[in-house]
């Protein structure tokens, strides 16, 4: 392994005014973009010799020796993280400090099922979140994608990028997988490359990442911590003790992210001009425990510098591992197949239709329009509670549902997106997808002051989804229907087949096309098909 992997180099994002042009690709509606057939796409491996052995057993064995090595009090039978912050440089520079945040995972090794792994990306500018939909081989083996997570989190409305390249050169996310491997032998992957991130992504990122998080979840956040020195651009003054000086520099962004403080990470950052990689990923890890409501009770277990290693402080590059949360080690693990977060048998959060009344149907369609008002002439996307309550917001509109919302410009489409998977009180809903159906449906421009008068909104309040057993069960006008085959997916609201004119075997043939594959795969044994009905209210009816 060379000295050049003490380090990722020089952070190779642009700030994001040179990148916003590629917002108008970075999101995503309804469907996947990544073709597959029944086969797992595999990652190989682009970093072994260089940042780890590419031999087995001299990976295994430094695997070993680190994990041995290890002092986690904390990790005492029955109990491991929620999540851990993880260090990505070479082994020789690092393991030893990853080793720490791994070990404490480690008493999750048998009913862990699924690593959430985060990591930021340094060879690719994109906006937005890659969700890697493939598989990566170590030399220890192929650690498989969790294919139906990584499908339901690609259907869901939040800031989504396909950049070329991103999800097969990258290092941090791949220096991790040997630990995961050898911590947690059972978990399969969702990976996402975090790219740079407009005000409110995180957040928006952390609510599509909840819809598939279980308490045989945990997440892995990959992140080096300051860069100092020349090399990196990055000479604060560290005093006369360069080690304590950046030590403190390290401690104090450490310790708000041990806390769980999203707001102050990111005055933090702002504020120092700290130079931690992963500080994108990290917002997004923060993001979902405040939109969970998880109380972090974090701690740092481990922490070192390359400056440490090498005994040269003129360029250091630190390494920090903390663990948040906690999970209580269920006895068994959940049988192979579990559909995430309840979604496809129903049984998820929403566990009843909605029954909304007209009026109350129509206070959210009133409440689209006020949002979409503000949203496109002041860019407000902020409404707290107290604007709202000339709504008169019940009961029943602040239940969980998935709900959509849909534009239309005298007749014609002008947006639409949503969520499938229950993930916000409805009303919330209704708010977030109001502003993305007018700026973020990548295919339409941003919906202009001038045509809001000749808009209307209409809002689809979606039922529990139910697996489909047999194509007789499916009723065209009643039924909407997701499409799940490996990494894609696609849907189509209960409307859409009276709308196009289409029978049942078009309506399925259509929805393959929208899931990025051919007409026929609804036919595929592997593929899953779900149909649920929806409650519609339109603007004016």
């Amino acid at each position: 392994m060379t000295q050049s992997s003490q380090d990722e180099g020089a952070d190779p994002m642009k700030k994001p005014g040179k990148v916003a042009a590629m917002l108008s690709s970075a999101f995503v509606f309804l469907s996947t973009g990544c073709r597959s057939g029944a086969a797992e796409v595999v990652r190989e491996p682009a970093h072994a010799g260089v940042f780890y052995p590419a031999g087995k057993a001299e990976l295994a064995a430094i695997l070993a020796d680190v994990l041995a090595k290890a002092a986690v009090a904390d990790a005492t039978a029955g109990r491991v993280p929620k999540a851990v912050v993880v260090p990505h440089a070479g082994y020789q520079f690092s393991a030893a400090t990853a080793a720490w945040a791994y070990k404490a995972l480690a008493p999750g090794a048998k009913t862990m099922t699924r690593v959430i792994l985060l990591a930021p990306s340094h060879y690719v500018g994109f906006m937005g979140a890659l969700v890697n939909g493939r598989a990566y081989r170590t030399p220890l083996g192929v650690c498989h994608l969790d294919a139906e997570a990584v499908a339901k989190l690609k259907s869901l409305s939040f800031p989504q990028s396909d950049a070329p390249g991103a999800g097969t050169r990258e290092h941090s996310d791949e220096v991790q997988v040997p630990f995961i491997q050898t911590a947690l032998p059972n978990a399969k992957l969702v990976p996402l490359i975090i790219g740079e991130l407009m005000p409110g992504d995180a957040d928006t990122i952390a609510r599509a990442l909840s819809a598939i998080i279980d308490d045989h979840t945990v997440i892995v956040t990959s992140s080096d911590f300051t860069h100092y020195g020349d090399r990196f651009g990055y000479t604060p003054d560290v005093g006369p003790d360069a080690a304590a000086g950046i030590r403190k520099i390290d401690m104090g962004a450490a310790e708000l992210i041990a806390r769980g403080d999203a707001d102050g990470f990111g005055r933090y950052i702002d504020r120092t001009g700290a130079t931690i990689c992963g500080r994108n990923p990290i917002a997004v890890l923060l993001a979902v425990f405040k939109a969970n409501g998880w109380k972090a009770d974090g701690k740092v277990l481990n922490y070192t510098t390359s400056g440490a290693e090498t005994g040269d402080y003129a360029n250091s590059v630190s390494y920090c591992a903390i663990a948040l949360g906690d999970i209580t080690v269920a006895a068994v693990a959940p049988a192979a197949g579990a559909a995430a977060a309840g979604a496809g048998d129903g049984s998820g959060a929403a566990a009843t239709e909605s029954s909304l009344t007209p009026a109350e149907g129509q206070k959210l369609v009133q409440l689209a329009r006020h949002v979409l008002e503000r949203f496109v002439r002041d860019r407000v996307t902020e409404f707290p509670d107290t604007e709202l309550a000339k709504f008169g917001l019940t009961d029943a509109t602040k239940g969980r549902f998935g709900v959509f919302v849909t534009l239309r410009e005298r007749s014609d489409l002008r947006g639409c997106i949503g969520h499938i998977i229950p993930r916000l009180p409805l009303y919330r809903g209704v708010i977030e997808n109001a502003m993305n159906a007018a700026a973020r449906d990548p295919r339409f421009r941003p919906v202009e002051p001038g045509e809001l008068s000749a808009i209307s909104i209409e809002i689809s309040v979606m039922s529990p989804l139910i697996r489909v057993g047999s194509l007789d069960e499916i009723k065209v006008g009643r039924d909407g229907l997701v499409l799940v085959c490996g990494p894609n997916s696609g849907v189509f609201l209960p409307q859409v087949p009276g709308e196009q004119g289409w029978d049942k075997t078009m309506y399925l043939e259509q929805l393959g096309r929208k899931a990025g594959l051919d007409t026929d795969a609804y036919r595929r044994k592997e593929t899953e098909l779900h149909r649920f009905t929806a409650q519609i209210f339109e603007e004016n009816p």
